[in-house]
């Protein structure tokens, strides 16, 4: 769950430098006294589904039966997978012709059911092996044109996602740092901030800022306890200090303001080994170490992710990926008080069955001391080990069933 995308997809790659305009360097000038920069911001290309941005703002949707009022391309050489769905307020109709080394798209964003007309485009084959198109332009939810990237994941599986980020640098303090707005939701605007909720599937309602805290050329999710991807949010703490921010809608500038730190509590989670990120309208906060216990700014926070990382005697790192859901999806943090929300070791490993006619099916999950659940799969410095196996016995301990091993679904 480690976002990372290199800058030169941003900077190098798209030709995309971060130069100030003449009119944002004068307002900085005479900002200067007040603490507030000004920040120009161009656009770049955002890349494909193995880059972090993509990935925080893709949708997905799947093939469904031919209706009967698309008209087919003639120029087809294959059966072709039918999608529909609506982004903004362009109704969009595609024809898939699959193939592995290089499929072919028909698209009508007219609402006419005719994928006849036109030049269907071709893919490009991705680092991840799926099979990306060129952007193409819709009307976002505001009326306003944006361009989108559709890839296929196969016959049967779309992705969509902004083609486009606007990228910059900012200078605070005699540091500079690479900064990008993110049009999530596709709806024209960037202006869009973090509503106090995540969404659990489908796209964002909200828009996304990075920023290169360590300056590494990557975009992470662990800089210095302050994680870089992450919602719109009205401030946020950079190099120690807190700035308001303000984004224009066209995403072409935006602004941060020193300002006071906000209140704060503290989250106690009863676990060293709990790493965690989370978000709120002061920023994102990537948690670890220190106890288990953190000073946040006062506010409601949701929850991105939650990890138990942990060495062992050799040095290597194992990880158990825990469920963003019930209590733990989302907290508030008080000013002056603590907020508990135990979770993590000891962990407790349960079977649940299912039984339908004579066959059984058994499931395993593994439960931290808050009742939080966590996959079955663990992981040793970042690959996922095998799968457990069960061995049943009866009331007189006899085996039954021995060495049978779970398979990851």
């Amino acid at each position: 769950m480690k976002y990372s995308l290199s800058l030169l997809a941003l900077v190098g790659l798209c030709g995309v430098s971060a130069l100030y305009s003449q009119e944002a360097g004068q307002k900085e000038a005479t900002a200067a006294a007040a603490q507030v920069s000004h920040v120009a911001l161009k656009a770049a290309d955002v890349g494909d589904s193995s880059s972090a941005l993509a990935k925080v703002a893709a949708g997905q949707f799947t093939a469904v039966v031919k209706p009967s009022s698309v008209q087919a391309p003639r120029s087809a050489t294959m059966p072709l997978s039918y999608f529909q769905t609506r982004i903004g307020q362009t109704d969009l109709l595609l024809g898939l012709e699959y193939n592995a080394t290089g499929s072919k798209l028909y698209i009508d964003t007219s609402g006419s059911g005719d994928l006849s007309q036109g030049r269907p485009l071709g893919a490009v084959i991705t680092a991840v092996s799926s099979q990306a198109f060129p952007a193409i332009p819709v009307k976002g939810a505001n009326g306003e044109k944006t361009l989108i990237r559709l890839e296929a994941l196969g016959p049967k599986t779309m992705l969509f996602y902004p083609a486009t980020v606007m990228a910059g640098t900012v200078k605070l303090d005699g540091k500079t740092y690479s900064i990008f707005l993110l049009d999530a939701n596709l709806n024209g605007a960037y202006n869009d901030l973090y509503a106090g909720v995540l969404p659990k599937a489908g796209q964002s309602p909200h828009d996304f800022l990075g920023i290169d805290l360590n300056n590494n050329r990557r975009f992470d999710r662990d800089a210095g306890g302050v994680a870089e991807v992450m919602p719109v949010p009205k401030s946020l703490r950079i190099g120690g200090n807190y700035y308001k921010l303000t984004v224009a809608a066209d995403g072409t500038s935006l602004e941060l303001e020193k300002m006071e730190q906000p209140p704060v509590g503290s989250l106690d989670v009863g676990a060293s080994c709990a790493d965690l990120v989370v978000y709120s309208e002061n920023g994102a906060y990537h948690l670890s170490g220190a106890s288990g216990k953190w000073d946040l700014p006062a506010g409601k926070f949701a929850v991105g992710s939650i990890q138990l990382l942990r060495k062992d005697r050799s040095g290597a790192t194992w990880m158990l990926d825990g469920k963003v859901e019930g209590k733990f999806g989302s907290f508030d943090v008080t000013s002056g008080q603590t907020t508990s929300l135990k979770l993590g070791p000891p962990l407790e490993i349960k079977v649940d069955v299912k039984k339908s006619g004579s066959d059984l099916a058994l499931g395993v999950n593994i439960y931290g001391q808050g009742d939080e659940s966590y996959g079955a799969a663990a992981y040793k410095n970042g690959v996922r080990q095998s799968p457990p196996k069960i061995k049943i016995v009866d009331e007189a301990g006899n085996v039954v069933l021995n060495s049978t091993s779970f398979s990851f679904g």
